[in-house]
């Protein structure tokens, strides 16, 4: 083989071993970014988790609110109340009058 033809192979070597590292380098970036990504994917599962708890407790919390129709509904039984109480305050003002009249 001529000299120049070793040289030659001797820079095409030194390129493929430069490569190699590179490609070595690469492939450890690659192995750390799989890495990252798989332990984001875990959080994000434990967060979408979290969500889905919330969720069905929302739900749960809005199940046992009050609607505006129970509101109303409260709203006119107490209305109700203060009458029945207003006529029966009345009424005993009457028998307390019929009293100290009797006497």
């Amino acid at each position: 083989m001529s000299d120049e033809i070793k040289d030659m192979l001797q820079v095409i070597i030194k390129r493929l071993d430069s490569m190699d590292s590179r490609l070595d380098e690469h492939g450890t970036i690659l192995k750390a970014v799989r890495g990252r990504l798989e332990e984001q994917g875990a959080e994000i599962k434990g967060i979408n988790e979290r969500l889905d708890r919330q969720a069905g407790e929302l739900k749960a919390i809005r199940e046992e609110m009050a609607t505006k129709e129970d509101v109303a509904e409260i709203r006119e039984d107490i209305h109700a109340l203060i009458e029945l109480y207003g006529e029966q305050q009345h009424e005993v003002r009457k028998l307390k009058r019929k009293v100290r009249e009797a006497q």
